[in-house]
């Protein structure tokens, strides 16, 4: 490696430790500004990357082409450039930065259990925080969950009302967490379940805590996908009575209200639910040209069209249309046949595919900036991972 490849690399993974600690831990309502200063680093590091490594030219590109378009879409609908949207359409690109910066870490000499340790300590941390908030040490946990937390009235409830108490943590709200939560649980689960069940335990536990109910379907889905795989018999052999113990335990102790609505069925005839229809027609009513084009960037969704998105699919539609939808299926497309072509025994890249769709379906994974952050990071840090086995199968 030359050494401004070196300096540019340090550069770059110094904007990828930034991003995890300002999306992570810092306060969503003060605006952490240092990642920002790092990206158009990140941009040449991309660019040299496309040219240099083959490998990452399709999901680049397709990232690229979701930048491009999104550009495109918004100069049809509103006539002209506006310069507003930017910062939400460079996202994109935000994204295959932090993802090939992890994977290709070796680069630096960086060895595996040091990014294992890594992804280890940051995930205590954040479990940390969130254990801090839940037992609230004289006052102390609801000071910080209204410092992380916007909605002061929601969190304030969440504390007196016994059985309704949603974890939100660092996060805005107890759903991003949960996905945050989740994603740990897949990166120990498919890096190594046997050595990492501790972990993977915890991260159950606090994803039911966040009482996501679509989190806790979606992730006891893939460890069933995971089991009948037959990855590791006997991690399977203590993972399975761990989790249904668990389960039935915080059902006993904390008497869910959300998460006991999946099994009364009150979870899918709820006014959420019905309003989520709505929103659906709403879409499917836009003239053919904005359903293909989609209306834009919208950056006040209450007052442009009257209610907030609450799905990516809805989200994505509405704004890049049913060509912005093709992309977003290309970039998850491109994720599942890089992560095969790693590693064809593993199901993680088929878990990523089914944790993404089912996200996207009551909350966000790529236009949420805390949680594409954290699935960047991790899938990086899972090709990163395999690479390294690769080179020592072939030592």
């Amino acid at each position: 490696m030359k050494p401004w490849e070196r300096i540019l690399y340090f550069l770059v993974l110094l904007f990828v430790v930034l991003s995890l600690f300002g999306e992570l831990f810092f306060p969503a309502s003060v605006r952490f500004i240092f990642d920002d200063l790092l990206f158009p680093f990140g941009l040449v590091f991309l660019l040299h990357a496309f040219f240099k490594r083959p490998k990452w030219r399709w999901i680049i590109a397709v990232f690229v082409a979701m930048c491009a378009w999104g550009a495109f879409s918004d100069v049809i609908a509103n006539g002209g450039i506006r310069t507003a949207p930017i910062g939400m359409l460079v996202r994109w690109l935000k994204w295959p930065i932090i993802c090939v910066a992890v994977a290709e870490l070796s680069d630096l000499n960086i060895k595996k259990n040091q990014v294992v340790i890594t992804i280890r300590l940051l995930f205590l941390a954040l479990a940390g925080i969130n254990i801090f908030i839940m037992l609230n040490p004289f006052g102390l946990g609801r000071e910080i969950s209204i410092y992380y937390s916007p909605k002061l009235d929601v969190m304030l409830s969440n504390y007196n009302e016994f059985g309704a108490f949603r974890l939100s943590g660092t996060m805005k709200n107890p759903n991003n967490n949960a996905v945050l939560f989740g994603l740990f649980l897949l990166y120990f689960l498919y890096t190594n379940a046997r050595k990492y069940w501790k972990y993977i335990l915890l991260a159950f536990v606090m994803i039911f805590l966040t009482q996501s109910r679509t989190v806790l379907l979606i992730v006891l889905a893939i460890y069933g996908m995971y089991v009948l795989h037959g990855n590791s018999r006997k991690a399977n052999m203590i993972m399975v009575p761990a989790v249904l113990v668990s389960l039935l335990a915080g059902l006993f102790l904390f008497r869910s209200s959300n998460i006991m609505s999946i099994f009364d069925g009150s979870a899918f005839k709820s006014n959420s639910w019905r309003i989520r229809m709505e929103h659906y027609e709403v879409l499917l009513s836009s003239d053919t040209r904005d359903l293909i084009f989609g209306h834009g960037i919208i950056l006040d969704p209450i007052s442009t069209v009257g209610f907030y998105f609450d799905t990516e699919y809805l989200s994505i539609g509405y704004q890049y249309g049913v060509i912005g939808l093709l992309i977003w299926i290309g970039i998850i497309s491109s994720l599942l046949l890089l992560m095969r072509k790693m590693n064809r025994k593993s199901t993680f890249g088929w878990a990523i595919l089914i944790f993404i769709f089912g996200v996207a379906a009551t909350n966000f994974t790529f236009l949420n900036v805390e949680c594409a952050t954290l699935m960047m990071t991790l899938v990086g840090a899972w090709l990163f991972d395999q690479g390294q086995n690769k080179l020592g199968n072939h030592a």
